[in-house]
């Protein structure tokens, strides 16, 4: 953790762990961590917004995998 550029640590790591992390998510480990570090990095970047926007338009030409029929390559 102290040679990266932004240390994550999840609500229940060790305190250790905490002591050392430039953010701590709101929710445990399994529970919604990674989307907390995901968001908290996308706010600071200010598209946030932008990604869940883009992420929910019908004409967004990215492929959804859980779209497409299961003989259909992705």
């Amino acid at each position: 953790m102290r040679e990266v550029g932004f240390a994550v640590a999840v609500a229940n790591a060790r305190e250790r762990v905490k002591a050392e992390a430039h953010y701590i998510t709101p929710n445990s480990g399994g529970y919604g961590a990674a989307r907390d570090a995901v968001e908290f990095i996308l706010e600071a970047k200010g598209t946030l917004d932008h990604c869940i926007e883009a992420y929910i338009d019908e004409d967004n030409p990215i492929r959804r995998p859980w779209t497409l029929a299961a003989a259909e390559p992705i």
